[in-house]
């Protein structure tokens, strides 16, 4: 079952996905290493399962071994810019040498890196990228007619270089594409937001719940609040504002025991009304859904705290630890004191 609008079913378990990390003299480093380092703590946690690795993350530039960033932190490319085909390409943020705040700095990119890029887009994969790595994907011409989420002091430049791009400063995730593959952060956007993105998309919420607690990554709004903006089986999910706005006042309101009907009267519709509108735009009930997101809370309480479980029942919605243990079985599979307990035990294997 599809569970917050971002997540997406996870792929055959065996699959390995294939990421370039795109190394050029701009590049902060600490953004390409943080990402690197998480894509390869992911394959930590699978070991611990006796899964093989998710990812095989891969540092790419246009001529390998030559390209020392600006900021003076040496770092070793892996592979050139040639005809191999990735599942995701990462972005990282860039440094100011001219070309974010200077109107007269010339082309960010060289003809063979901008031609590199629109070949990974074309072939099908996911690219992404925060704050000021924004610059890439617009120089690359990828974001034509869509919105890019933009750092805000740099909004302007990247405005006058980019005119057919709408910029958006204030929301951390910004999904746009006509696949939704195209992935960018304006507003305090940082690396984890998109690790957790891509473990998300490629591996599925359970890694990526699993991952955010064990390695300590803040589990943002942002990646809630782009509801909508991946696809989904759901139809219509996204279009109808009205059930985005409902949907968003569950999720932030779990604890409420009459949920349902409160986000009813918050659009002004009679319950059953709600639930007919609510299905024709999402292909679930709002019960359906519910459940869903006041499990996954759960999960992600239990993975990153030590509240009681009688406690979190009563945080995501239920009344006493009997039921929610009941339906949380039902939906995972497994208790929620054996489902902390595993986590507890993978975390301290990677001690």
């Amino acid at each position: 079952m599809q569970r917050y609008a971002l997540w997406t079913p996870a792929p055959p378990q065996g699959s390995q996905f294939h990421i370039a990390l795109f190394l050029r003299a701009q590049v902060s480093a600490t953004s390409l290493a943080a990402i690197y380092e998480d894509f390869k703590a992911v394959n930590t946690v699978a070991r611990i399962d006796g899964a093989a690795d998710p990812f095989a993350p891969v540092i790419v530039t246009e001529t390998p071994n030559a390209c020392v960033p600006i900021s003076g932190c040496p770092l070793r490319a892996e592979r050139a810019l040639d005809d191999t085909l990735y599942d995701a390409v990462v972005i990282p943020a860039l440094y100011d040498d001219g070309c974010l705040s200077d109107p007269g700095y010339g082309p960010i990119l060289s003809p063979h890196e901008r031609a590199w890029l629109q070949q990974q887009h074309a072939a099908g994969a996911l690219l992404s990228t925060m704050c000021t790595g924004a610059f890439v994907m617009a120089e690359a011409g990828l974001l034509e007619g869509h919105t890019a989420g933009v750092y805000d002091i740099y909004a302007d430049t990247f405005r006058a270089r980019y005119p057919n791009v709408q910029v958006e400063t204030h929301k951390t995730l910004i999904v746009s594409g006509a696949r939704h593959e195209l992935i960018s952060g304006g507003h305090s956007s940082y690396s984890a937001d998109i690790s957790l993105y891509n473990i998300l998309r490629f591996v599925g919420p359970d890694m990526a719940l699993r991952f955010a607690g064990l390695y300590g990554r803040e589990w943002t709004e942002a990646l809630h609040a782009a509801g909508g903006a991946v696809p989904s089986n759901h139809t219509g999910e996204g279009a109808d504002r009205v059930i985005s706005l409902a949907k968003q006042f569950m999720v932030t309101h779990l604890a409420d025991p009459g949920l349902i009907g409160s986000a009813a009267a918050l659009v002004n519709m009679t319950p059953r009304t709600f639930a007919r509108r609510f299905r024709r735009a999402t292909g679930q009930t709002p019960q359906d859904y519910l459940i869903a997101i006041r499990i996954d809370c759960a999960r992600d309480l239990l993975a990153r705290s030590r509240i009681p479980v009688d406690e979190i029942a009563n945080k995501v919605g239920y009344a006493d630890r009997a039921s929610f243990a009941k339906i949380f079985r039902t939906r995972t599979g497994i208790p929620p004191g054996a489902f902390r307990l595993r986590v507890q035990r993978a975390a301290a294997l990677t001690i």
